[in-house]
């Protein structure tokens, strides 16, 4: 996936260590609206992440999954550190995203179009 082709997309980064903050500040910079998700309040807040960017914390990963999914993201980076049966990944699995595939991007998967996610 090209940088051009994220321009306008609505993504999701799952988890803010620091490949998911060079994740969000990368798609900020090439005009993503982008939103994060990260289920560690304390590392969440203290993110240097760019002005407008939503986050979701403070919550178990299924409840976690259920609001930042609501955003209805057409793309979603993962963090290398997310394990495979992260309920937001078995989400975004089951509506067509793999969480395996390998991005130009920090991170994991980077899919736009995912179906199924509601």
């Amino acid at each position: 996936m090209e940088a051009a082709e994220l321009s306008g997309a609505r993504v999701l980064v799952a988890g803010l260590g620091i490949s998911g903050v060079a994740s969000v500040q990368a798609l900020h910079d090439v005009g993503a609206r982008v939103s994060a998700v990260d289920s560690r309040p304390e590392v969440a807040g203290a993110a240097p992440l760019p002005a407008g960017v939503m986050v979701f914390t403070g919550q178990d990963w299924p409840g976690l999954a259920q609001r930042a999914l609501e955003e209805k993201p057409e793309v979603l980076i993962a963090s290398p550190g997310l394990p495979p049966h992260n309920p937001l990944l078995q989400t975004a699995s089951r509506g067509g995203c793999r969480s395996g595939a390998r991005s130009s991007w920090p991170g994991g998967c980077a899919r736009r179009g995912c179906r199924g996610w509601r």
